[in-house]
């Protein structure tokens, strides 16, 4: 799907629950496997954490086949440090004890969200190193 420059998204900081109507344009910092809790060699969700351009976090999180949805609709694998236009998520409230990122929502892709691979690059000021924090701690 082709995007003008006139296509409007939105900032990670004003996505909230409510809608699933979104339409970001993130890079990919990090995806990892997340194992099933009663099988732990069993892979029970994949996890991404992205930035929009103005370096704002967010966690997502997504079911294994809802992963191999999108990424059979891709050229290639989902890659760290790539941007994506990502449609059609859900936004639900992040209370997980350690969080991979400060943000008080999380997304969680289903089986109508959309991402495609683009080729705009992010501003290189961004830094994409992660620290894990609790959610218990005062900063």
């Amino acid at each position: 799907m082709a995007y003008s420059s006139a296509t409007l998204f939105s900032g990670l900081n004003d996505v909230h629950s409510g809608s699933t109507a979104w339409c970001i344009k993130a890079r990919l910092i990090r995806l990892y496997k997340q194992p099933a809790y009663l099988n732990r060699n069993e892979v029970g969700s994949m996890e991404l954490v992205i930035h929009d351009k103005e370096g704002v976090r967010i966690h997502v999180t997504m079911k294994p086949n809802i992963y191999e949805k999108l990424t059979g609709k891709m050229e290639k694998e989902m890659e760290e440090g790539s941007v994506y236009i990502i449609k059609n998520f859900l936004v639900i409230d992040n209370t997980t004890s350690f969080r991979t990122t400060h943000h008080n929502h999380k997304l969680k892709f289903f089986r109508n969200t959309t991402m495609s691979l683009t080729d705009e690059e992010f501003p290189s000021h961004i830094t994409t190193s992660l620290h894990l924090t609790s959610s218990n701690l005062t900063i």
